[in-house]
């Protein structure tokens, strides 16, 4: 019987194990986004911990991005909550995902916070980057959306943005790169892996090293998209494809950037890559 049991358990074991590899990334992310907020239900921050992926990136406001560095470093005042709106839970709702890739999924959902007579007291929406780092599928960079509508001056400085730093890119000029930025600076890599700039040094590119590992010797935009547009962020979807001097591809890459305005100025501060260079 003890032979009989173990056998049956490690067949649903396997069968569990196999169902979590055969998840598309998708899938896994989704799952993610059910993961966190039942952490976030129990209102206890260990347990919110587990399921995000570190470094941890918030971007409130006007270009103030949090980072939390290790898990010790991210918290949510529950206690706040419960006293200020007699918050009891919270729920999310109408996700949309705007790009998918092996290890990389953004998505864009609804989330409510109820109290304990059920009443809905807040709904908005917010910008998920999920990640998987390592086998562990989580949620690595979070953003509240106050408005679906686009702004029209936002979307055109941002556009600008880009512009300028392709123009200093190709020009090799650091210098002016550095003025299409906002400090600090976040580069969401692939695996989960991820680069934080506080200072414009940490931020300058070696285009010697880069021509010489590369042959690189411009590079290009193309499918740029305004997915959202608020009077002090935007989010962009872009492709860049780096080029031989012949002007032949030899690497394409799917991106977003965030492009913020911190104390008037419109830079990128953030980047994450859906694809390897």
């Amino acid at each position: 019987m003890k032979i009989l049991v173990a056998a049956i358990s490690t067949l649903i074991l396997g069968g569990a194990m196999a169902n979590a590899a055969e998840q598309t990334p998708e899938q896994a992310a989704l799952g993610s986004l059910d993961t966190f907020i039942d952490a976030w239900n129990t209102g206890e921050n260990d347990e919110l911990r587990k399921a995000l992926n570190y470094p941890f990136f918030t971007l409130f406001g006007p270009g103030n991005l949090h980072i939390a560095v290790e898990p010790e470093q991210f918290s949510t005042n529950f206690e706040r909550m419960r006293e200020q709106r007699n918050w009891t839970h919270s729920t999310f709702e109408n996700s949309k995902v705007h790009a998918v890739a092996d290890d990389q999924v953004h998505i864009e959902t609804t989330y409510s916070r109820f109290n304990s007579d059920g009443e809905r007291y807040q709904t908005g929406q917010v910008f998920y980057i999920v990640t998987n780092h390592d086998g562990h599928w989580a949620i690595q960079f979070r953003s509240p959306l106050p408005s679906d509508e686009i702004d029209e001056e936002a979307e055109a400085a941002a556009r600008f943005v880009i512009d300028e730093f392709f123009t200093a890119w190709n020009g090799a000029d650091n210098e002016a790169m550095l003025k299409t930025m906002n400090l600090p600076h976040a580069f969401i890599l692939r695996n989960g892996r991820a680069a934080v700039a506080k200072t414009p040094e940490r931020i300058a590119t070696d285009f010697d090293a880069m021509r010489k590992r590369e042959d690189w010797h411009h590079s290009k935009y193309q499918d740029l998209k305004i997915i959202h547009a608020t009077p002090d962020k935007v989010l962009a979807q872009l492709t860049f494809t780096r080029h031989h001097e012949d002007d032949s591809i030899y690497a394409t890459v799917p991106v977003l950037w965030i492009i913020t305005k911190q104390n008037d100025h419109w830079g990128i501060q953030l980047r994450a890559l859906l694809g390897a260079i």
